[in-house]
């Protein structure tokens, strides 16, 4: 590691963060709560304390909400039927858990094609391109209908998306020649910016214990059907020279499967997931289910920070590594006031 010989850092490796610690008084005359360090259990099964003077949550989508209700924030109702003292009550931690969708498209190919080895960018468009500009009633007319679970400055943030044409469908082509068969092209169809929302809560008030994730996916039907606006877009492509030259017959899904209904039942049987979860911290405005404020302070906390893609309000029309880096450079800044 190159920082490993600085005197303010120490890694403790194998250990799990099972909550925050708080001040005796817990609270200042701000009335915010004082963090004085974390609960954590170390690779021999030991339950360890570790003071501190402000706290950093970097624990992921998944990880930042199970130590915050643990520690008594959250949704106060929620965590006291758990048996756990409400510190601060933040309805929004845990909620809206988003994740982007795909679903795998195959074709057998008459020829070995130079295979790149590993899936790769083919390329990102926004839903007039996908739908066609002729064909979007149906989508406005879904997009125009707030989804339930979801905020209204949230659902303003996805309209504006769609009137400022950002890119919407990812597509990315994965070229497999083995060498006891056949040679394919799978196309992958994402939905970058659904509008579904999850949740991730704890089961109980025990550190170790996986907490419940829920993903909703289609749980809003625009999401479903641009999906299959998607697939029959890739189909499109796939069937038009010089690509179709290459093509011998559809794998999955089968022939014959191309409208937006058969496709739909397609992929609620095969979706997939990228692994781009965010939200579940949102950094918005504490009316609007937000958990974080613009220095990433949690809401009714004086030393509580979180860092990670769990602040994100939204998916970038692109993949989620960047912006976390961003976030982490931006983070920096803050704390160290340079």
């Amino acid at each position: 590691f190159p920082f490993s010989q600085r005197p303010n850092l120490q890694v403790t490796l194998h250990s799990t963060v099972t909550k925050l610690l708080w001040t005796s008084s817990s609270r200042v005359s701000s009335g915010q709560a004082v963090a004085s360090g974390v609960e954590y259990v170390d690779a021999n099964g030991a339950t360890q304390t570790a003071n501190a003077t402000n706290v950093i949550l970097s624990g992921g989508t998944w990880g930042t909400p199970p130590i915050l209700e643990r520690s008594g924030i959250g949704n106060a109702t929620f965590l006291e039927s758990l048996g756990i003292q409400s510190v601060v009550d933040l309805p929004g931690v845990g909620e809206n858990l988003n994740e982007q969708t795909l679903v795998a498209m195959q074709w057998q190919l008459n020829s070995s094609l130079p295979c790149p080895g590993s899936p790769f960018l083919l390329n990102v468009e926004p839903l007039e391109t996908t739908f066609g500009a002729g064909n979007l009633a149906e989508v406005e007319s879904l997009l125009n209908a707030q989804p339930e679970g979801l905020s209204t400055a949230l659902w303003d943030m996805h309209k504006r998306l769609y009137e400022k044409g950002a890119p919407w469908i990812e597509g990315y082509i994965y070229l497999a020649s083995p060498a006891d068969g056949p040679s394919t092209l799978t196309w992958y169809p994402v939905n970058l910016h659904p509008l579904s929302r999850g949740s991730v809560h704890i089961k109980s008030s025990d550190g170790l214990e996986y907490p419940k994730i829920i993903y909703n996916f289609f749980q809003n039907p625009v999401d479903l059907y641009i999906m299959a606006a998607g697939a029959q877009r890739v189909q499109q492509i796939v069937s038009t020279p010089p690509i179709s030259d290459y093509i011998v017959a559809p794998v999955a899904p089968a022939a014959g499967v191309t409208s937006i209904e058969d496709l739909s039942e397609y992929i609620k049987e095969q979706a997939g997931y990228t692994n781009h979860i965010i939200g579940t911290a949102l950094l918005a405005p504490r009316e609007d289910g937000g958990v974080v404020d613009p220095n990433l302070k949690v809401y009714g906390t004086k030393n509580v920070f979180v860092v990670d893609a769990s602040v994100i309000p939204l998916q970038p029309s692109a993949h989620t590594q960047a912006t976390v880096y961003a976030l982490a450079e931006h983070a920096a800044t803050l704390f160290t006031g340079n």
